[in-house]
């Protein structure tokens, strides 16, 4: 049996009802609305009911010309009849899809890259999941999408691997963006090919941009950082302060042990470098963990709305909780801490066997090498 020629993207959709039916298929409209808890189509009420695909097709042409009436059905069922062989009336909507594709400006060929990956979300993360996954790692593949958007009304079998390269190098945000972009490509890919929404996973030929090492694109300049030092009466800004010089994520300041006889900081997470690490306070720190201690006083999305709030007041541009993290990372290098010492106190693995197994550093050791960052405290 031939398959009926596939429908696009906003021609609508002729569904076959179970059962023994005189009119087994029901005709609908192009979806206009989506549903505001799943961000799925939903599919309109049926515009009637026909014996056959093929006046189906008719009827959804004559919508879209503006010719359809209720009732015009009956009148195609009977010009049908056994007029054209089906392989004659496969031609026949394949030229009435090629006019569609001209008028509309669209591809023949299936699903826009946004209706596939609306409907791959739900597939993930919808109630009817095969697995439960973090609302962090819904959050990260949402973040992602977004960064695709000259793609998503693109149809997902015409993408070209140059198209999305260049989508992909046009990300201007750190390698994690980048990387998490690719992946989800390629996870949209193979979610359709089982579906025949498209034949192969160009995504999979996709190269992740070579970023040169050790690049701040987000950290505090040292001019910025010493107009911070002039308001540390502010327990936000002295909270960016702290995190500043002490380069943990900030999702581990909630569970950071902060051990003020011993003056240093233990705690991480993600890692298994990075879990459990001890990191000496800066001396110009000890005085705000002191005066605020070490765990911020608000949620994350509300410590993002105070800092976008309060540097600009002060003259100091917004940057996200993790340039702190940057920062420090370049106050590091900038003042020559040793470098597998850096490695030790931002939590990254040394990626060298002797070093990792044999050298150990002790606390007084690290603390020589933090103190090696200048700080130009004000007066």
């Amino acid at each position: 049996m031939n398959k009926h020629p596939r429908l696009p993207a906003g021609f609508g959709s002729i569904r076959l009802i179970s059962g023994n039916r005189r009119k087994p298929y029901a005709v609908h409209p192009p979806s206009t609305e989506r549903d505001p808890k799943t961000g799925l189509y939903v599919r309109p009420p049926a515009l009637c009911y026909v014996s056959s695909w093929y006046v189906g097709m008719s009827v959804l042409s004559a919508y879209h010309a503006g010719n359809y009436k209720p009732g015009d059905e009956l009148i195609m069922e009977r010009e049908f009849s056994a007029v054209l062989s089906e392989a004659g009336l496969n031609d026949f909507c394949r030229r009435l899809l090629d006019n569609f594709a001209v008028i509309t400006g669209r591809e023949t060929g299936g699903r826009t890259l946004d209706e596939v990956y609306q409907e791959f979300m739900q597939w993930k993360f919808g109630e009817n999941a095969v697995r439960d996954f973090s609302p962090h790692t819904m959050k990260n593949m949402k973040v992602a999408y977004s960064h695709l958007s000259v793609l998503h009304d693109r149809p997902l079998k015409s993408l070209s691997l140059s198209e999305m390269q260049t989508a992909v190098n046009s990300i201007t945000q750190g390698k994690y963006t980048v990387t998490s972009a690719v992946q989800l490509l390629r996870q949209i890919f193979n979610y359709a090919i089982p579906r025949d929404y498209c034949q192969k996973n160009l995504a999979q030929y996709l190269v992740i941009p070579k970023r040169p090492d050790h690049v701040h694109h987000d950290a505090f300049s040292d001019d910025e950082l010493d107009m911070l030092w002039h308001h540390t009466s502010d327990p936000i800004i002295a909270f960016v302060l702290i995190m500043c010089y002490s380069g943990f994520r900030l999702t581990a300041y909630d569970t950071l042990v902060v051990d003020l006889d011993r003056l240093c900081f233990v705690g991480g997470i993600k890692t298994a470098a990075s879990k459990g690490r001890t990191v000496p306070m800066h001396s110009a720190i000890v005085p705000l963990v002191r005066m605020y201690g070490a765990h911020p006083r608000c949620s994350q999305s509300k410590l993002r709305v105070e800092m976008s709030k309060r540097l600009p007041a002060v003259g100091v541009r917004y940057l996200s909780p993790h340039s702190c993290r940057h920062t420090f990372s370049r106050l590091c290098e900038t003042y020559g801490v040793n470098e597998n010492d850096r490695k030790r106190m931002l939590g990254h693995s040394l990626g060298d066997i002797t070093n990792s197994v044999y050298g150990h550093r002790s606390l007084d050791e690290l603390r020589t090498e933090i103190e090696k960052i200048c700080v130009h405290l004000p007066g």
